[in-house]
C-alpha cells in the first residue's frame, strides 16, 4: 500500500507589508500624475500700480471641489535695490474680507569680494499667495493694493510696480505627496529586505 503525501502551501508566514506599502506609494504617485488635470486657471492679469493705488479683480467663481483648493498668487516685478509692500485681499460678494495678507517684496543686487575673487549676486523675494477652500461655491473678488515702494535704505520712492495676479481652482499641493510617496517606497524596500 502506497501512501500519498498531501502538500499544502501555507502563506501565513509571507509578509504582505512591502506589497501594501508599495501599493500605497503607487496610488499616491498616480495622484501626483493626474493632479494637474483638476487645476484650471480662472484669472491671469498683469497690472501696474503706483503707491497707495488699489485694483480690484472679479468676481471670480470659486466652486466647491472634491479635490484641490483655490489658489491666488501675486508676483511683483521689482527694479534693482527696491522694496515694495503690497496687500492682497479676497472679498466675498458683500465685500467682506475672507482672507488678507501683506507682502514685503524686495530685490537687491551687489558685488562680492573674497580671497582675490569677485562676482555679482542678485536676490529677491517677490511672490505671495493664498490657498483656500470655501464651504460653498461663491464669487470672490481679489483686491491688490500697493502700499509703498522704497529703496534699500528705506527712503520712499515714487515709482510704479508691475504685479501679476493669477487665480486657480482645483490645485493640489504636491510637496507632502512627494514626501509620502518616497517615504513609503523606502519603508517598503526596507521591509522587503527583512
Amino acid at each position: 500500500m502506497s501512501r500519498q503525501t498531501k502538500r499544502q502551501f501555507i502563506n501565513r508566514w509571507i509578509d504582505r507589508t512591502p506589497y501594501l506599502l508599495m501599493g500605497m506609494a503607487g496610488c499616491i504617485f498616480l495622484l501626483l500624475i493626474v493632479s494637474p488635470i483638476f487645476a484650471s486657471k480662472k484669472l491671469d492679469k498683469t497690472i501696474t500700480l503706483a503707491p497707495e493705488q488699489t485694483q480690484v479683480f472679479g468676481p471670480v467663481d470659486i466652486p466647491t471641489q472634491l479635490f484641490g483648493t483655490a489658489r491666488v498668487e501675486v508676483e511683483a516685478t521689482m527694479s534693482k535695490q527696491r522694496w515694495a509692500t503690497y496687500e492682497v485681499q479676497l472679498l466675498d460678494k458683500d465685500n467682506k474680507i475672507l482672507v488678507a495678507g501683506i507682502k514685503n517684496a524686495w530685490r537687491e543686487t551687489g558685488t562680492w569680494y573674497e580671497d582675490g575673487e569677485s562676482g555679482t549676486w542678485d536676490e529677491q523675494d517677490k511672490n505671495s499667495g493664498f490657498d483656500l477652500r470655501l464651504r460653498k461655491a461663491e464669487p470672490v473678488s481679489i483686491a491688490v493694493t500697493l502700499v509703498e515702494v522704497s529703496d534699500n535704505k528705506g527712503r520712499a520712492v515714487s515709482e510704479v510696480v508691475p504685479l501679476r495676479v493669477t487665480a486657480y481652482t482645483g490645485t493640489i499641493e504636491t510637496t507632502p505627496l512627494w514626501f509620502a510617496c518616497i517615504s513609503l517606497v523606502i519603508l517598503g524596500v526596507m521591509r522587503a529586505g527583512k
